[in-house]
C-alpha cells in the first residue's frame, strides 16, 4: 500500500515531535511534547481550539471496512500505487488479515471528530528489519495534523519492535507526501524508473525513501 499524505502548513503544526532517532527509552521530555509509545492512542491538538484534535490508536478488526473504503476514495485522486476502483470487501479482508495477525505488521486508524478519516501501518518486506510504511488520509481530513500523528505512531511503533528501517514509495510528483516524509527524517534513496505499469498501459517511476532507526 503506498500511500501519501502531507498535514499541517508552517506556523500551524501541533507541537510534537518524531520518536528520537536513538534507541533509548522515552524520557518525560518526550511524553510531553506528544511522543507515544507503540500501542497507546496518540492524541494531538484541540487544546487551544485553534487546531483540530486528531487521534491515532491500533486498527481494530471492525475498522477494516472503513479503512477499505478511506483507500477507494483516495486511490481515485491518483496520488496511491493503488490503481482505481478498490474492491473494498477484498481490502477489507486484507486489512482483517494484518490486525489478526502475529507478524511485525500493524495498523493503526486516525480518527476526527468521532470519524475514521485516515489509516497508516507499516507491513514486512523480504529483509529483515525493514518495514514498509503506508499512509491514507481523506482529502477533507487533511492540514491539521494527521499524517504527522500517523507517521509519529509508526516511528514509535518500528523502534520498539525492533526493526532498524523504515522504507516507503511514492510518486515523485507528490511533493506534498515528499515534505512530510522529508520533515519525518526520510531520505530519498532512489527512483524506480518506470517501474509500475497502470492500466491505461503507462509506465510511472517511484520514488524510494527511507529513514533508518
Amino acid at each position: 500500500m503506498g500511500k501519501q499524505h502531507s498535514d499541517g502548513r508552517a506556523g500551524t503544526r501541533p507541537r510534537h515531535r518524531f520518536a528520537p532517532k536513538t534507541k533509548r527509552e522515552p524520557s518525560a521530555r518526550d511524553y510531553r511534547e506528544g511522543w507515544a509509545p507503540a500501542g497507546r492512542a496518540l492524541r494531538l491538538g484541540g487544546r487551544d481550539g485553534k487546531v483540530p484534535a486528531v487521534n491515532v490508536r491500533e486498527a481494530r478488526a471492525e475498522d477494516a471496512g472503513a479503512m477499505a473504503s478511506v483507500i477507494a476514495i483516495v486511490a481515485e485522486e491518483g496520488v496511491l500505487l493503488i490503481e482505481p476502483p478498490v474492491e473494498i470487501e477484498a481490502r477489507a479482508k486484507r486489512f482483517r488479515e494484518v490486525i489478526e495477525g502475529e507478524s511485525r505488521a500493524k495498523l493503526w486508524v486516525l480518527e476526527h471528530e468521532r470519524r475514521l478519516v485516515g489509516d497508516g501501518g507499516v507491513l514486512e518486506t523480504s529483509a529483515d528489519g525493514v518495514l514498509s510504511v503506508a499512509i491514507a488520509i481523506l482529502p477533507d481530513a487533511r492540514g491539521i495534523g494527521g499524517g504527522r500523528a500517523l507517521l509519529e505512531v509508526i516511528v514509535a511503533y518500528a523502534f520498539s519492535c525492533g526493526a532498524h528501517k523504515l522504507e516507503l514509495e511514492v510518486w515523485p510528483d507528490n511533493t506534498r507526501a515528499i515534505g512530510l516524509y522529508e520533515s519525518a527524517g526520510f531520505e530519498a534513496e532512489g527512483l524506480r524508473r518506470n517501474h509500475y505499469r497502470r492500466r491505461d498501459g503507462t509506465l510511472r517511476s517511484a520514488l524510494v525513501m527511507a529513514r533508518a532507526l
